[in-house]
Parts: structure tokens; C-alpha cells; sequence
């Protein structure tokens, strides 16, 4: 029998392909190109959100930031998903489950002493196996649009954890190394 999480991956990847369409009109009307795609989460890898790095949007950010290189700071992407913005998203077809999931079975415990530290993990594979899942999707259906793109998770702040995601959703290559360098 499968558990609760494993239960999840197929509402979280089917919600973001969708964003992902959603988002790619914006970057196609604006004849960009994108470079990073990610799930910022919180601390708690409770709920998200989808970005997208693009050429246009960091040459802008480094004409206003002019001494700050933020490339690879997803909060600073101007393309990305507003709650409920998509009817079938990642919050409607996802988020509004791990909260209702939270709420019902794992808050309970927090009067017990509960180490949350296990669920955070189930929470940090679900969101990596729906995201690599979406990802081989994505990277199927357009090829050409995103052959030099990085996908990753991140929290904001935990330069750590973005790195390690984007070791384990992507192969070897010179956008990686890049990302990974930075302020290394």
C-alpha cells in the first residue's frame, strides 16, 4: 500500500506541466529564452511555487543590480505562479492536499514532541521525484526550448540546498558548474 506522499506525486507533476505551460506563454510572448526552472519552497517543503529564469529578466536585474549577481536567486525571477492563479496548478491540484494533509495527521503529533524531521524528508522526495517526473515530461515535449536549462528546489537563503538539488535533478554540464561556483 502506498503512503500518503507517494500517493501525491502524480497531482504534483500533473500541476506543474500545467504552470509550466502556463509560464512558457509568457516567455514565448516575450521571445525569451529560459535558463533556470524552479520549485521554491519553505523551510518546511510545504508549499511552493514555480519560476522561471530568463535570459531578459536577469540582463534587466543586472542593469538594476549592478554590482549583485543574481542569475541564480529565484526570488529575484519576475516569471513565476501566483496562488490559485492556474485552475489546475500545482496549489489547487497539490498544495491545498499537503495542507489539509499537514492539518489533519501531522500537526496532531506536534503536542507529543514530534520530530519533524522525518516528514520534512518525505516532503523534500515527494517534491524531487514530482519534479524530476515533470522535468523528463518538459524536457520531451520541448526540447529545443529547454536543452540549457537547470531545474532545482530551492529555499530562500539555503544556497546549500539549491546546490544539492540541482546536483540531483541535473546532468553534468556547464550551466551547472556555473550555478554551483556562484559564491562558492
Amino acid at each position: 500500500m502506498q503512503n500518503w506522499h507517494e500517493t501525491q506525486v502524480d497531482n504534483l507533476t500533473t500541476g506543474l506541466l500545467n504552470e509550466f505551460d502556463y509560464l512558457l506563454k509568457q516567455v514565448r510572448e516575450n521571445n525569451d529564452t529560459i535558463y533556470g526552472v524552479v520549485i521554491c519552497v519553505d523551510s518546511d517543503i510545504l508549499v511552493g511555487y514555480l519560476a522561471l529564469g530568463t535570459v531578459q529578466t536577469n540582463a534587466k536585474k543586472e542593469k538594476l543590480y549592478a554590482d549583485w549577481d543574481c542569475k541564480w536567486v529565484p526570488g529575484e525571477w519576475e516569471i513565476a505562479t501566483e496562488t490559485n492563479e492556474i485552475d489546475n496548478g500545482v496549489d489547487r491540484l497539490f498544495l491545498n492536499e499537503m495542507r489539509r494533509h499537514y492539518v489533519d495527521e501531522i500537526k496532531p503529533k506536534f503536542k507529543d514532541n514530534f520530530d519533524y524531521t522525518e516528514e520534512r524528508e518525505k516532503n523534500l522526495w515527494l517534491f524531487m521525484t514530482g519534479f524530476r517526473k515533470a522535468k523528463e515530461i518538459l524536457q520531451q515535449r520541448y526540447k529545443a526550448e529547454l536543452k540549457d536549462t537547470l531545474f532545482y528546489l530551492s529555499i530562500p537563503g539555503d544556497e546549500v540546498f539549491e546546490k544539492e538539488t540541482a546536483k540531483k535533478l541535473n546532468e553534468p554540464s556547464d550551466l551547472l558548474t556555473e550555478m554551483i561556483m556562484e559564491n562558492a
